[in-house]
């Protein structure tokens, strides 16, 4: 009935965000500063919830008891898998799909042994890798009809070769504003 999603202000996050709107599943998004709170609102964001909020573990644990969240997403590990954990209910699960924080994902060994809580890893090209071909088809033929009715990923900029490490530089300084979009020009 409810899941959690952190970097939620991503384009990832706001079609995770459009998708749960769609299928009417309750998500508690997680973001890191005010304005990015302002951002998924506008895109419908029903729970929010910001990681530098001075109660920001109070705040998330109260959430996922009201909604009963029983499985986060998590882009950024380290402390934030272990907030995640410890807020969850008994038998939750915080899925590390990503390392924006580029510490190790962390958790009270107490919760994974007596609360039977779990972590796992997610990486979406090996799990392609063990699905029936026919399962894959089905899958790409959902994304591409929801791509094509509900949803379109911001471009921010367009670089050509040459300006590829400053449009990098550009995407790293303001990951919400959209992605850098590298062009090869063909002569």
């Amino acid at each position: 009935k409810a899941i959690a999603n952190t970097a939620a202000a991503s384009a990832l996050g706001k079609m995770l965000n459009n998708m749960c709107n769609i299928k009417d599943i309750d998500l508690v998004n997680v973001v890191r500063r005010d304005d990015q709170m302002e951002l998924l609102k506008n895109h419908g964001a029903r729970y929010l919830v910001n990681s530098s909020s001075k109660n920001f573990k109070q705040e998330l644990s109260a959430i996922f008891s009201r909604l009963n969240v029983s499985l986060a997403f998590d882009a950024i590990a380290g402390q934030m898998t272990f907030d995640l954990v410890d807020a969850l209910p008994i038998g939750g699960e915080v899925m590390v799909y990503g390392g924006l924080s580029e510490q190790p994902a962390a958790a009270n060994p107490g919760k994974l042994i007596f609360e039977q809580k779990k972590v796992s890893g997610f990486w979406v090209s090996e799990w392609i890798t063990h699905q029936p071909m026919l399962k894959m088809l089905r899958i790409f033929n959902k994304i591409q009809k929801y791509f094509s009715e509900n949803d379109q990923t911001t471009i921010h900029k367009r670089v050509g070769l040459s300006d590829a490490v400053d449009g990098l530089s550009t995407y790293m300084e303001n990951m919400t504003a959209g992605k850098v979009l590298v062009k090869p020009s063909w002569k």
